[in-house]
């Protein structure tokens, strides 16, 4: 079982929702409790350790990456519990986020130990909003 966190927003370039990493961006502070600001920003850097695929990294660009998802893999639990959390948060902070899990991602281009890199199969492809 593969595992994305999305928004609401669409996906540029593909018929998916947006995932976090892009949403992150979205987020605004201003006004929030301090200890939402705190565990935001530890929880983000935790979570910007997860390796970006080569295949969307400057160096292993394909110009199919840009159509493609990011799922996680059932074993990168720590990531996984650290990205729950920050999915809270950002939706404390007004930016809904919410999990999705598929079994088939699609056609699979790329893979590591935690994540896989996927085209999505259109109707298909699970939606959380």
């Amino acid at each position: 079982m593969y595992l994305r966190f999305v928004s609401a927003r669409r996906h540029r370039h593909c018929a998916a929702e947006e995932g976090i990493f892009q949403s992150m961006r979205r987020v605004r502070l201003n006004g929030q409790p301090s200890w939402l600001r705190r565990d935001y920003w530890a929880t983000r850097w935790r979570v910007e350790r997860i390796p970006v695929p080569y295949v969307l990294s400057d160096r292993g660009w394909h110009r199919w990456a840009a159509q493609s998802l990011c799922w996680l893999k059932p074993e990168a639990q720590e990531y996984v519990s650290d990205l729950r959390y920050l999915a809270w948060l950002m939706t404390e902070a007004g930016v809904p986020i919410r999990e999705i899990r598929t079994r088939r991602p699609g056609a699979i281009y790329w893979e590591d130990d935690h994540q896989i890199v996927a085209k999505p199969e259109g109707r298909l492809t699970p939606r959380a909003f």
